[in-house]
């Protein structure tokens, strides 16, 4: 019997935004070489353009590059 803290993979979530079309396609480009990958569709999000990006990481402290430097 599994308790309610079982391991499952874990997945974080980031918004990326950009002020027009290119911008946020090379800010989605530039993540996805990092290993994020693309959850929807760029949208209007505030003043400019959004998009969700997902990342999978199955243990504690496995991520690595998922910052924005």
């Amino acid at each position: 019997m599994a308790g309610w803290r079982e391991e499952r993979p874990r997945k974080l979530k980031k918004v990326v935004t950009g002020m027009n079309s290119g911008t946020i396609e090379r800010i989605i480009k530039s993540h996805e070489d990092r290993g994020w990958v693309r959850a929807s569709d760029v949208k209007k999000h505030g003043n400019g353009l959004g998009c969700l990006m997902t990342m999978e990481n199955k243990k504690k402290g496995e991520i690595k590059h998922a910052s924005n430097r």
